[in-house]
């Protein structure tokens, strides 16, 4: 059982963002801001940037030189960066960001840094007190009580399955050919494993009627139709801007209701 799992017993579904928050920031504290926070982004931490990476941005590389960030991830609406608080502990404070902040984003990831102007301060706001964390979480909470909550968890938790099964049944598949190329079919190692890839074919057989039955019921209370994403791996990918969404990234002991 991984480190997650651990300190998530009853969400197994953490959001991959969340994940990535953590493989950048380590275990730190996420913490909605209480201030304003102010940059002055300079061209060369756009020039040294890479468009489309919220991690290695001109403004996560300007909260490096202006607040001593040692990381940061800049999405669309929502930014985060480590820094000392006023208690002179380091958290990672989570932002609302300003329009020309959105805006000089934009720019910079369609054209590069040569079209926009950072000549100006750009502000990283507080969120509002509906946009919390802990509003976000109870408002998870609430959904995931529902029976429609219930019934979107259940498809969401089965297709994680599925795609374990899946992987694994790749890796078995391989592990067969090598050992057949190696050894004789009649090698115990041969049979063992080709046993062991039967029982694989029969769970992924399985989860896969499971999971289309889940989906079914599903789209029956899903509020929006289901559109799957081109991303890497069919899951999120958090090389592009646009992360998971404004705000449910962070719900550390829940999984916020998702927006499609």
């Amino acid at each position: 059982m991984n480190s997650d799992k651990r300190r998530y017993p009853n969400n197994p579904l953490r959001n991959p963002t969340q994940k990535h928050l953590r493989a950048v920031f380590g275990d730190l504290e996420v913490v909605d801001a209480t201030k304003d926070l102010q940059l002055f982004p300079h061209k060369p931490d756009f020039a040294l940037g890479t468009p489309l990476d919220p991690h290695n941005c001109g403004f996560a590389r300007a909260g490096a030189r202006q607040i001593g960030a040692t990381a940061a991830l800049v999405f669309n609406y929502t930014s985060y960066f480590d820094h000392l608080g006023e208690d002179g502990v380091r958290r990672i404070y989570r932002y609302f960001n300003g329009l020309h902040i959105r805006e000089v984003a934009r720019k910079f990831d369609k054209y590069g840094a040569e079209v926009i102007d950072v000549d100006r301060a750009f502000t990283f706001h507080p969120p509002s007190a509906s946009n919390r964390i802990r509003h976000q979480r109870a408002k998870g909470k609430r959904w995931r009580a529902t029976p429609r909550g219930k019934t979107m968890i259940a498809e969401w938790t089965t297709h994680r399955k599925l795609q374990d099964s899946e992987r694994d049944l790749a890796n078995m598949k391989e592990k067969l050919d090598r050992l057949e190329a190696e050894r004789s079919p009649q090698a115990p190692s041969v049979v063992e494993v080709r046993a062991q890839l039967q029982k694989i074919r029969s769970c992924v057989s399985e989860l896969r009627a499971e999971y289309r039955a889940r989906q079914a019921a599903a789209d029956k209370v899903r509020l929006k139709p289901f559109v799957r994403k081109s991303t890497r791996d069919l899951s999120h990918n958090l090389d592009i801007r646009n992360g998971s969404g404004m705000l449910s990234s962070i719900s550390r002991h829940g999984t916020s209701e998702p927006t499609s």
